[in-house]
């Protein structure tokens, strides 16, 4: 039964692979170097649903092309998972297969007592596993297990004696697992080392589009929760297809477990459509340093024109690290006038008002992702408010009155368009501001003897210039 707990140990060792990934915008600032063990964990893994009839006495197993007289000391077995262990279905529900074989027929075990099997335990498999050699194409030996899964269910009516469980669809998978941790630094180059041409022609010759393989970064959890959500890894392949060089994340999330860190590549074969194989390399790190703070790679900025009245929309950015889905990420804004928060405006766009005018418009942005600490980036105008065009006086204003020493001068505004909402005045004599004459009338005295009387009108409109207007003079006597 040596194959089958090693069948039973591959199995259960699957679910671990896949995960969250990272994006690194840092240069790599060290180069740590791993070889690649040259002997894989070959799994061809599938699970095929089968539903047994009353008349079934054998079912017929058919390979996928990629195991076509490669695989000896193949076995298969009619189980059903019971904690850890796999139990027989009967005591006679296990044989062997003969070497090399492409396709095989399985007896089928008495159908009282694999109804029995599916009542109590609710599953009931047919396995299919071999523990010894499987000569892959690119020339990797391998001395582990080859396991495929055929659910079984039951079906009351008769039907044909042979059924066929084909497994030509299911993938052949190589796994690579270096036995020890890696120390590396957060923002570092990890480089894979592997036999020439590995990375540049694949277990068949060829890769799948995108021709490279994919790194993923995983947290992995004994208990099936883990803290990082998925995100994309800087990396690139060598152009010699001997080394893989993958850039650690700089961005981790805050409450991973260290010792749990691990990076995962997976390469596939686009060989024949029914016959995919793919490459699984699983890496053990130890990640020190970086930080758990969301960066901004491409920094929030404004747009819009910076004038009263308009709509300005913040430009959130682009953050690391980079969310693998819609939903898990989040920004927030706070719209800042002279670096003092406006109230309410908290969306991404803030139409400007006149009490703007004049100053310098800011937005904070934070960027929101679980499990990592919020960024932060304030984006400022690169200018102050402009305010809009100021009211112009299509009709002057005048001055009206006596014009003799100790008489009352009255300044008339004129006409605006736009309508101002209020007007004020300034007097002066032979063009020169006269002090404290700053209301709409004005006392003559004996220093304005002999000289021009005039106004300078200045409309008010918020949100607008100021606009100004002066006035044809009088001679005082």
């Amino acid at each position: 039964m040596r194959g089958r707990r090693r069948t039973a140990a591959l199995l259960a060792a699957l679910p671990l692979l896949g995960a969250g990934i990272l994006n690194s915008p840092v240069a790599q600032a060290a180069t740590v170097s791993v070889h690649l063990p040259a002997t894989p964990v070959i799994s061809a893994y599938g699970r095929v649903h089968l539903a047994v009839n009353a008349n079934a006495q054998t079912v017929h197993v058919v390979l996928p092309p990629a195991l076509d007289h490669k695989l000896t000391g193949e076995e298969w077995l009619w189980g059903s998972p019971n904690a850890e262990v796999t139990v027989p279905v009967t005591a006679d529900s296990h044989g062997t297969v003969p070497d090399g074989a492409a396709s095989f027929d399985v007896p089928v075990p008495d159908h009282a007592a694999l109804a029995n099997a599916i009542s109590t335990r609710r599953e009931v498999d047919l396995i299919i596993y071999s523990t010894y050699d499987y000569d892959h194409d690119t020339g990797f030996p391998t001395s582990d297990g080859v396991g495929a899964l055929v659910q079984v269910d039951l079906a009351g009516s008769p039907g044909p004696t042979s059924l066929t469980a084909d497994l030509r669809s299911i993938s052949v998978d190589e796994y690579y697992t270096l036995p020890q941790r890696v120390a590396v630094g957060a923002g570092s180059t990890l480089q894979i080392q592997a036999p020439s041409g590995f990375f540049t022609h694949g277990p068949g010759g060829t890769w799948e589009s995108p021709a490279a393989p994919t790194p993923t970064y995983t947290n992995w959890c004994d208990y099936g929760y883990c803290t990082n959500a998925p995100q994309p890894l800087s990396w690139s392949a060598a152009a010699n297809g001997s080394a893989l060089s993958v850039g650690i994340p700089s961005v981790l999330p805050y409450d991973r477990v260290t010792a749990q860190d691990r990076l995962e590549v997976v390469q596939s074969e686009n060989g024949a459509v029914d016959d995919p194989v793919h490459v699984h390399l699983t890496i053990p790190l130890q990640i020190s340093g970086g930080t758990s703070t969301l960066i901004p790679t491409v920094k929030p900025t404004i747009a819009g024109t910076v004038q009263v009245g308009r709509t300005l929309t913040a430009r959130p950015g682009t953050w690391y690290p980079k969310p693998a889905r819609s939903g898990l990420y989040s920004a927030r804004y706070q719209w800042m006038r002279d670096g003092k928060p406006i109230t309410f405006a908290t969306r991404s766009t803030y139409a400007l008002t006149a009490a703007d005018m004049g100053h310098r418009i800011s937005v904070r942005v934070t960027a929101h992702m679980a499990d990592f600490h919020d960024g932060i980036h304030t984006a400022t105008t690169s200018t102050t408010v402009t305010g809009l065009t100021a009211p112009r006086a299509v009709k002057a204003p005048t001055v009206t009155g006596t014009a003799l020493v100790g008489k009352v001068l009255t300044a008339h505004p004129g006409t605006w368009t736009p309508k101002p909402t209020s007007i004020t005045y300034q007097w002066y004599r032979d063009g020169k501001l006269i002090k404290g004459a700053a209301k709409s009338t004005y006392r003559t005295t004996r220093a304005d003897r002999g000289h021009r009387i005039s106004i300078k009108a200045t409309a008010h409109l918020a949100g607008h210039y100021d606009g100004h207007a002066t006035s044809k003079s009088i001679t005082v006597r």
